[in-house]
């Protein structure tokens, strides 16, 4: 705070003493409004840190030349503030304006690998054709920096398996989920990090239709989610394990897995897609097992999810819950499976 206070007071003495049409002014007033902002950004006071920052470049630019390293470094910090707040486009154009400058005056040092690595993240979300080619370059740059790979270097491998996983690119996907596995597990054996790359491994294989392969992946996630008591993440892949089991008709792991995505659920106060598990463990039990007495148990449980979600509590978050047409549908649908298993 005293330091933040002191940056603020020099900003208005040279403002007050000084000639702000002045070169020498500019550069006095572009390094106090950086610190400033730099200062802000680290307390994670996003609008000030960018009101400094902004006036920073401004007054920069008026005395530097188009390929400062400070330049890149005040657009690369706008770049971080608005990714932080969602607003990406912004986020996009102040990344590229840094690693521009980067690239041509210092492509291989590992702060030009960070600015693109930043930037792909925010390509990725906006979906953008270039998201391979920046994260390529991220890697590229990354493994010149460092003498073998390193916890950076897997997670760019995971991020190009995302990108190629989401894109069709599903061959491709396996071969970057396996290397960032590889590097994952001798790095931090049964990590959260483990966990969803095996996840994602699997996911590519089911892509492929290889689901035998798939499922030992899944399973291997839902192992370690379990044993570092990840219930989102289990949910999420004990689901993928499920369909997967089912589609190659393993029906008992499917069932087995649905219950899994239960047992995630458990205790929290959001079950809105408990019913969407239970009618799909009651599909099995009615067309595939011909369980018929477990089917209506699982029917009827789906029905009063469905139902319950039709009337969330008065104390639950309306946004917590899908209500309306959607939930009367999926009452509508599961009595007509009750009506099948009777």
């Amino acid at each position: 705070d005293m330091s933040l206070k002191c940056f603020v007071q020099e900003i208005g003495v040279i403002r007050s003493k000084l000639d702000e049409e002045d070169c020498s002014t500019w550069k006095l007033l572009a390094d106090a409004h950086f610190k400033a902002g730099m200062l802000y950004k680290i307390m994670k006071d996003t609008e000030e840190a960018i009101e400094h920052l902004s006036k920073a470049l401004d007054y920069t630019k008026r005395y530097s030349n188009e390929e400062s390293h400070r330049l890149a470094t005040i657009t690369d910090a706008l770049g971080m503030l608005y990714a932080s707040k969602e607003e990406f486009e912004e986020a996009k154009k102040y990344y590229s304006s840094a690693y521009s400058i980067y690239e041509k005056v210092s492509r291989n040092d590992q702060i030009t690998s960070d600015c693109v690595f930043r930037l792909s993240k925010v390509l990725e979300v906006l979906k953008s054709e270039l998201t391979l080619d920046f994260y390529k370059e991220s890697l590229r740059v990354q493994r010149v920096n460092v003498e073998k790979d390193d916890e950076r270097v897997a997670e760019i491998l995971f991020c190009l398996g995302r990108v190629c996983l989401t894109s069709g690119l599903h061959r491709d996907a396996v071969k970057y989920f396996e290397e960032a596995l590889t590097l994952r597990k001798q790095l931090r054996k049964d990590s959260v990090d483990v966990a969803d790359t095996y996840h994602h491994l699997g996911m590519a294989h089911d892509k492929l239709k290889e689901r035998e392969k798939a499922l030992i992946f899944f399973k291997e996630s839902v192992r370690i989610n379990k044993s570092n008591s990840d219930k989102n993440a289990l949910y999420r892949v004990s689901l993928d394990m499920a369909n997967c089991a089912a589609a190659c008709s393993q029906f008992s792991l499917a069932i087995d897995s649905y219950n899994d995505c239960l047992m995630a659920t458990d205790g929290l106060e959001n079950r809105r897609h408990d019913a969407d598990v239970l009618q799909r463990m009651g599909d099995i039990q009615l067309h595939k097992l011909r369980n018929f007495e477990d089917a209506t148990k699982h029917f009827l449980d789906a029905l009063e999810m469905c139902r319950a979600s039709e009337h969330p509590d008065s104390n639950c978050d309306i946004d917590e819950h899908t209500t309306g047409s959607n939930e009367e549908e999926k009452s509508s649908t599961v009595l007509t499976l009750l009506y099948k298993t009777a």
